[in-house]
């Protein structure tokens, strides 16, 4: 039987054939739905299609484009490998996760004893000394859906089996991987933590090898053969040897105990390589997510600014390495009468600057880390608060007013925990003598369960119960607790959220393992605290159901993901990260247009709280909140929803819940928030709050201090001319950044033109101007220079306003102009003039086009 699935063709249907399906094939055509091509961008031809048939052997053929790619159809069993008993159901559940392995393994006999085909069904079956294999063909619009059965008839457990479908011949190089945007070390392969798609491409084609079952292990494989154009498709489930820990405490074990079968649903697919991979895969993102719902609401998406208090840099005088944002006497000694009563007042001197500094910045809340101070380098961070009275009673004795003082500014307060737990061991090896003296010298331990007879020290009972030492989520639940409790916080950064544990891994003796920290542990701490929110350093895409996971600049970033990726997005529309804001200088430059994109999409950026960043920080807000489709101003007597003013927070309430619609899509509920310093934190959060319980999500909220640059201020240098777009400059020393934004839900061509003050960069006549466009918006090459400058030009403008104006007005030459150019250009304008004084620009819905103008002279 061969099938052909054409865009162009939409009448024909599926139907069953007798006979021999070499002799009797039909032309099949299934309709591409309207919806997924738009969603895929559309096939690049008319012609582009998808041939399938297959026989009693398997596949007979496979075409896309009108290219035969395979090179052979055969299904195979390539391994089989069973134990000589199943794996105790209860230590894959609550028993001893960490149990050695001690059962005996084999490999199967993989010779095929008889073999069938089903016309009807369209299925292929093996039978094997072991059982049997069955493969269903079901074609789909864009490639091959495969309903995989295997039935162990055996007396003995198969814990794993590998199957090969077919080889695919390409006469390109093909590169196979993961479409995945997290970490490798951080995303499981095997489906668990988020749904694995492997991707190939070759020359204009791409293809995806994924299961379509949510959550249940296995690896798909391009596997590459000894033909160096030739790669086989492969699938596997289990492990040889009794499978291995994906995260801790999560297995990919898939084991098939005697009697009992297995089912695999899997799915090859064909798009133009174009084609975004998420939406060809857009079923089994959202079927990863329904598996496993998105639990957490947190629509404010306001910054959080982070403070370090310590490090581990300490003195004999320091011994907690405390500084940064604590302003202590470069001579301070805790060991002087003094220390506490001077430690006091810095700590709180450098609260009241923290809070100051955030709020100016729009922030919603601070984290701080090191509450604990970092006097031993070998456990960095302790993330512990229960043990603060007992490492650094100086600051136990100033830390509740510290975080009273945050509070009482409007702003959330968050600390850092860590899944370790600490306690104190005997002897004394030269530390610094503390007022707890048992708590010299510190052991930190990791793990989630014992390995072995250790018991919990007596002398730590106070601080956990047995079962919170060696549970994870009960570890985790004390420490979040105590600061919820003690200091009202609600923001939790999450360090290193891995185990480093002994594990028995077999009757030889003991080893080590590491792992992240499986996904339901956060699912769980969040079910006990829906309202905090918990920000992991490592993630999977299952950690989006609960966490907002860490993220950091590409410069900075080492095991961190970036951004949020549409990966998980695909399964998590409103899912979001938090995103530190480097310092380097041309970080937020190099970077601004990603970032920027991040930001209006709903992730939270991360800048330090002890100086005052805004610059920067505004650089990637302020384009965010201009897609904001609800621009919210607070006066301490009225509110201002767009054009329309209110006098108090009941109208206020009205009127957004005439506005907003929960059902409606993410983007269309965001709201950026302006107040003035003369408005009370308390009416600002009560502004803030009916917003969120309205349905809407706060894109940011800053004081509208006049010394800021303001895209809604009177004298901003840009105008849109269309309607739900905006235009504003981001000016800088020695350049200027200018963002086009559609706060639109559909495409919009924006018509954007300057005020003769331009950007006022106070450039001269004789200076060097270009202008550089990022990738999505490029100018043509400027005409050849006549032969005398000005012979067939006007005037050349002699003032530095005038170079200004033209730098903003224009990358348009003799009216011709390529908004939609995916080029990386330079235009330099010295010695040509602008044709036409504006830009237009076609804007994406929510989107944004940012140009970046450069002057550039000797300083």
């Amino acid at each position: 039987m061969t099938m052909w699935f054409r865009r162009r063709d939409v009448s024909a249907r599926p139907s069953t054939h007798r006979g021999s399906p070499r002799r009797r094939s039909r032309r099949l055509a299934v309709p591409v739905l309207a919806a997924l091509a738009v969603a895929l961008g559309g096939w690049p031809r008319a012609g582009a299609e998808v041939r399938i048939g297959w026989n009693e052997r398997g596949l007979s053929a496979l075409a896309f484009d009108g290219v035969e790619l395979l090179a052979d159809g055969g299904v195979a069993v390539t391994r089989v490998v069973t134990a000589d008993r199943p794996r105790d159901r209860r230590q894959e559940t609550q028993a001893d996760w960490y149990a050695g392995e001690t059962r005996t393994f084999a490999d199967a006999d993989a010779a095929v004893l008889e073999r069938s085909f089903d016309r009807e069904t369209s299925t292929v079956s093996l039978t094997y000394g072991w059982g049997r294999l069955s493969v269903r063909y079901a074609p789909r619009e864009n490639g091959l859906d495969l309903r995989v059965e295997i039935a162990n008839t055996a007396e003995r457990t198969i814990e794993c089996v590998a199957v090969r479908f077919m080889e695919l011949r390409f006469a390109e190089a093909v590169v196979a991987s993961h479409v995945y945007t997290i970490p490798a070390y951080g995303y499981s392969k095997v489906n668990l933590g988020g749904p694995s798609v492997v991707r190939t491409r070759s020359g204009a084609m791409q293809a995806l090898w994924l299961s379509r079952q949510a959550n249940r292990p296995m690896l798909q494989e391009f596997a590459k053969l000894e033909k160096a154009d030739r790669l086989a498709v492969v699938a596997t489930a289990g492990h040889p040897t009794g499978g291995e820990e994906v995260y801790d405490g999560v297995w990919d074990a898939r084991p098939i105990r005697p009697g009992e079968r297995d089912v695999w649903e899997l799915s090859l697919r064909f798009a133009p390589g174009e084609v975004s991979p998420y939406a060809l895969a857009a079923d089994v993102f959202e079927g990863f997510a329904a598996a496993h719902p998105m639990t957490l609401n947190w629509p404010d998406r306001r910054p959080i600014t982070m403070i370090h208090i310590a490090d581990n840099r300490g003195t004999a005088k320091n011994p907690r390495g405390w500084g940064h944002a604590i302003p202590l006497p470069a001579d301070w000694d805790l060991a002087a009468a003094d220390s506490h009563a001077t430690f006091r007042e810095a700590a709180l001197r450098g609260a009241r600057n923290l809070a100051q500094t955030s709020r100016r910045m729009g922030a919603q809340g601070v984290i701080v880390w090191q509450i604990e101070g970092q006097e031993y380098h070998d456990i960095t961070y302790y993330g512990d608060p229960q043990i603060l009275p007992h490492v650094a009673p100086e600051m136990d004795a100033v830390a509740d007013e510290f975080f009273a003082t945050i509070r009482e500014a409007g702003l959330r307060v968050g600390i850092t925990v860590a899944p370790t737990y600490h306690f104190p061991t005997t002897g004394d090896k030269g530390r610094q003598s503390t007022p707890d003296a048992g708590w010299k010298d510190m052991t930190a331990l990791g793990q989630s369960r014992s390995g072995g007879d250790r018991e919990i020290p007596a002398s730590v009972a106070d601080l956990y119960s047995r079962e919170s030492a060696w549970c994870m989520v009960s570890r985790l639940d004390d420490k979040i607790r105590y600061a919820k409790r003690r200091w009202g916080a609600s923001l939790f950064y999450i360090d290193a959220n891995l185990i480093w544990r002994p594990r028995d891994r077999s009757a030889e003796g003991q080893g080590w393992s590491g792992k992240h920290i499986a996904a339901g542990v956060f699912e769980e701490l969040h079910k006990r605290h829906p309202d905090i929110l918990l920000i992991p350093e490592h993630q999977s895409l299952q950690y989006h159901t609960c966490t907002a996971p860490y993220g950091e600049t590409p410069r900075a970033t080492i095991f961190a993901q970036e951004t949020t990726g549409p990966d998980v997005r695909a399964a998590y529309p409103e899912a979001f990260g938090v995103l530190m804001l480097h310092r380097q200088p041309n970080e937020v430059r190099d970077h601004l247009d990603r970032y920027v994109e991040a930001i209006a999409a709903g992730d939270v950026q991360l800048p330090h709280g002890w100086f005052f960043d805004f610059d920067r920080l505004s650089s990637i807000y302020h384009p965010a909140a201009a897609l904001a489709p609800l621009q919210v101003h607070v006066f301490p007597e009225a509110i201002q929803l767009g054009g329309l003013r209110l006098d108090g927070m009941e109208d206020f309430r009205r009127a957004l819940a005439e506005r907003l619609d929960r059902r409606a899509p993410f983007l269309q509920r965001r709201a950026f928030v302006c107040y003035g310093d003369d408005v009370p934190p308390q009416r600002v959060n009560a502004v803030l709050g009916a917003i969120a319980e309205a349905g809407g999500i706060i894109a940011w909220s800053q004081p509208s201090n006049p010394d800021w640059p303001a895209f809604w201020r009177p004298d901003n240098p840009l105008k849109a001319l269309t309607p739900d777009a905006r235009a504003f400059v981001i000016p800088g020393k020695r350049e200027a950044t200018i963002v086009v934004a559609n706060a639109s839900p559909t495409e919009r061509t924006v018509t954007v033109e300057a005020s003769p003050a331009g950007l006022g960069l106070g450039v001269s006549k004789a200076a060097d101007l270009h202008v550089e466009s990022l990738p999505g918006l490029a100018a043509p090459p400027p005409p050849p220079p006549p032969d005398k400058p000005g012979a067939d030009m006007d005037a050349q403008p002699e003032t530095g306003d005038a170079w200004a104006e033209a730098m903003v007005r224009g990358v348009e030459l003799d009216n011709q102009v390529e908004p939609d150019s995916q080029a990386d250009t330079v235009l330099d304008l010295t010695n040509h003039r602008l044709r036409n004084g504006t830009i237009e620009v076609k804007v994406k819905p929510f989107g944004l086009r940012v140009l970046r103008a450069t002057s550039k002279w000797p300083d």
